[in-house]
């Protein structure tokens, strides 16, 4: 029995050994441990979710050119409807979409807001708007609900201004 306990105690300290009490080996980098405690991870690491800032970092996800952020799970998505859920706090996704989105209409409801009938900032004009909505689910669970709104269509000319149209067209060329 005690060779076994000396042969676990050898095993654990040659794993070990390869760390100090200040670094963490991660893949080929070694990282500082009072990084790790902080909760950060080097920065290639897809599930990281915030910078060294704090800040929630990008996904590579994207409706209606609006950039997801990441730690979010897909509930579902129906048509223009797409819902998510995180534990991320409703605080920091606030401040994750709005900057990314124009809009004068901001709705707060709680700990949570509702952007509505935002522009994406650096979208294509060719893009829908979007409504977002941040809502407390629970005490730690948030919901991202993003509807992507049908493009506004513009009024369609008069028939009086197709004819007169057509005519100085027309004159034209001749």
């Amino acid at each position: 029995m005690r060779r076994a306990s000396l042969a676990l105690y050898v095993a654990v300290s040659i794993a070990m050994s390869g760390c100090s009490k200040h670094a963490v080996r991660e893949g080929d980098q070694v990282v500082p441990r009072a990084r790790l405690d902080r909760g950060q991870m080097p920065a290639d690491n897809p599930n990281r979710l915030y910078d060294d800032n704090g800040e929630l970092l990008e996904s590579n996800l994207r409706i209606a050119s609006l950039a997801l952020p990441r730690g979010l799970t897909e509930k579902f998505t129906e048509g223009r409807l797409h819902s998510y859920e995180t534990t991320v706090p409703a605080e920091k996704l606030q401040r994750y979409f709005g900057p990314r989105l124009i809009t004068g209409s901001v709705e707060r409801i709680g700990e949570g807001a509702i952007y509505r009938m935002a522009n994406v900032r650096g979208a294509p004009s060719s893009s829908p708007r979007v409504d977002v909505a941040i809502l407390p689910l629970s005490t730690q669970r948030y919901s991202v609900a993003i509807t992507e709104l049908a493009r506004e269509t513009a009024h369609p000319p008069s028939e009086e201004s197709l004819r007169e149209a057509l005519r100085v067209r027309e004159e034209q060329a001749r």
